[in-house]
């Protein structure tokens, strides 16, 4: 888990392997397993090692209901990540007859409802999972759907809410949303001198393709085209397929002249 967040995918495989060897359970190895093909864009291995996680989650009884509960919200982002909506909602679904009022839950539905049209109830959702958490990343996805429905002001709201959480969070001494503030400040409120600064010290904690990706991107948005080329470089030699790692990249090579890649690149991303 350590070498996976801190990018290193190939060691977290042979890591996993070895704990499969000497006997991890099916759950972990298989829920493991799932996220490290669905960083390398292996959608269909994604979802059946996910879908062995639920079973081994299901096998284990009644003190495996939060387990369960995780492995079908996993399943869900999968499917909605590839335009599987119906899909996804049915995962949310149950997942929700587990844990009614579990935040995640809640907020994936949001989000899956949004993608649905049904606008009334997708806004209901976030609001009441931001309401009740205070997380800054769920006032930041309020303020996107307010502004996607063209609700400026309800935005402006959202979007106060979630900078001053990032804030608080970091007057705290927490590094939990140093990643968060860098794309903040590149696509919410866009300030690309605060967004580079963030993504910067984003980077000195984990060198991961996210990392190397928000780095790019900021310096992107800060025209210093030539060294976001660098870093976007870095972030696709980690192998991670990505779609908006891949939509960054290809819009970076298109800024660098580079049109042949930048094309390649966007193709992938819609693939």
């Amino acid at each position: 888990d350590a070498l996976l967040e801190l990018g290193h995918l190939n060691a977290a495989s042979e890591a996993l392997a070895a704990a499969d060897e000497r006997g991890a359970g099916e759950l972990s190895v298989s829920a493991r397993r799932s996220r490290l093909a669905w960083l390398a864009g292996k959608l269909v291995p994604a979802r059946e090692g996910m879908e062995s996680a639920l079973a081994a989650a299901k096998a284990l009884g009644g003190e495996s209901t939060e387990h369960v509960m995780w492995c079908l919200v996993q399943l869900g982002e999968l499917h909605i990540r590839c335009g599987g909506f119906a899909q996804a909602e049915r995962q949310y679904q149950s997942a929700l007859e587990l844990a009614p009022e579990h935040w995640s839950v809640l907020e994936h539905l949001a989000e899956v409802r949004g993608a649905l049209g049904a606008d009334e109830e997708a806004t209901a959702l976030f609001a009441k999972v931001a309401g009740t958490t205070g997380r800054p990343v769920v006032w930041q996805a309020l303020r996107d759907w307010h502004l996607l429905q063209r609700r400026p002001e309800a935005a402006k709201a959202a979007h106060d809410r979630a900078l001053a959480g990032y804030k608080e969070s970091i007057d705290r001494g927490e590094m939990l949303y140093v990643h968060h503030l860098a794309g903040f400040y590149c696509d919410s409120q866009e300030n690309a001198e605060e967004a580079v600064k963030w993504a910067r010290k984003d980077l000195e904690l984990r060198q991961g393709a996210a990392a190397w990706d928000a780095l790019a991107w900021a310096l992107y948005k800060k025209d210093e085209v030539e060294e976001a080329l660098v870093m976007t470089k870095k972030a696709l030699a980690t192998e991670t397929a990505d779609s908006h790692l891949l939509y960054h990249a290809g819009m970076i090579h298109f800024s660098a002249g580079q049109v042949g890649e930048g094309k390649r690149l966007l193709r992938k991303c819609a693939e």
